[in-house]
This record gives C-alpha cells, structure tokens and sequence, in this order.
C-alpha cells in the first residue's frame, strides 16, 4: 500500500493541529519542525545512502535536547505534570 504525498501532508496538518491545542504556538512549531529536520537526516541516511558527521549527529542531538526541553517546561509549568 503506498501513501501519497497529499495523506501525509494532510495528517501532518491534522496532528500540528492537535498539538496547538495542547502546548502554545510556538512551542508546537519548534517540536514540529526540530521533528522535521531529524526525520529529513533519517530519511537521507536510510534512502540516499547519507553520512553523518561528528557536527551534525553533535547538533541533532542539541535538537533532541531542544525538543525534550520544550515539552518538559512546558508540562512542568502548565500543570501537567
């Protein structure tokens, strides 16, 4: 079964939205778009036979820091937690 581009770029709009309603704008569009750039570099090391280097894996995981960071404060600091 194949996915086209239009269902994943309609499910990605579907569940950023959902994410809006739980954590503030901004919040939402760094984790969606920190999410983006490691999935791109995924996609690239498994599709187009990629390399990493030593600065990128060092900032992608600055990222993921970033993200976890993100929703950490924001779930301490809303109650959530």
């Amino acid at each position: 079964m194949e996915i086209s581009f239009a269902e994943i770029f309609w499910d990605n709009i579907y569940f950023f939205a959902l994410g809006m309603k739980q954590v503030p704008t901004a919040t939402a569009m760094a984790v969606w778009t920190a999410t983006t750039l490691i999935l791109i570099k995924i996609a690239e090391l498994y599709l187009f036979d990629g390399k990493l280097n030593w600065s990128e894996a060092f900032f992608l995981l600055l990222i993921t820091i970033g993200i976890i960071g993100q929703i950490h404060f924001h779930c301490h600091h809303s109650g959530m937690m």
